[in-house]
């Protein structure tokens, strides 16, 4: 036992090491709070369709099923590929009620304007080149394609416009990718 104290709390607890729990106990028992944890415990690989419907059929409220389904998602994913593919294709309808799945679609959702941010700037790049040069040789678009910051292109898009050659604009290429 350990114990935690301040000027206003004082606790004992005990560190249970998860990894060291048997699933087949936590399924028998039907320990409902453990369930997430499955995955992670010994022989849990094997009893994660188990811990799955014994969740998804419990008497817990749909959006604490909805979580703790989410959770097990993710710890599954600790330890397998498939095993979150396929917790998730069988659970969609109830995960994506979630608050936690609500947080990774946002995050997505985030992370996918910013990468349609990202590939406008390169458009905008090689748009601005083509019109001044004609023809832009394939090296500016890799050269383009391997830089993700957006602060970067917004520079090399201004740069785009006010460069006499396509050799200066290779120069500052270059020298951006350092």
């Amino acid at each position: 036992m350990a114990s935690y104290e301040d000027n206003e709390v004082r606790y004992s607890y005990r560190l249970i090491r998860i990894y060291e729990l048997d699933a087949r106990e936590i399924i028998e028992e039907q320990v409902l709070c453990l369930m997430p944890f499955v995955p992670l415990m010994r022989y849990g690989e094997e009893l994660v369709e188990s811990a799955d419907s014994l969740l998804y059929e419990s008497h817990l409220s749909r959006r604490d099923r909805a979580d703790m389904l989410t959770a097990m998602t993710i710890f599954s994913g600790l330890v397998s590929e498939k095993l979150p593919q396929m917790l998730v294709s069988k659970r969609r309808d109830i995960m994506i009620e979630s608050a936690a799945y609500d947080i990774i679609k946002q995050e997505g959702r985030q992370e996918g304007r910013q990468e349609g941010k990202t590939e406008e700037a390169r458009e905008g790049i090689l748009d601005t080149l083509e019109a001044r040069f004609e023809v832009v040789p394939e090296s500016i678009a890799r050269g383009l394609r391997g830089i993700e910051e957006l602060g970067v292109l917004k520079a090399l898009r201004r740069s785009s416009v006010k460069v006499g050659t396509l050799d200066e604009f290779k120069e500052l290429l270059r020298k951006a990718k350092e």
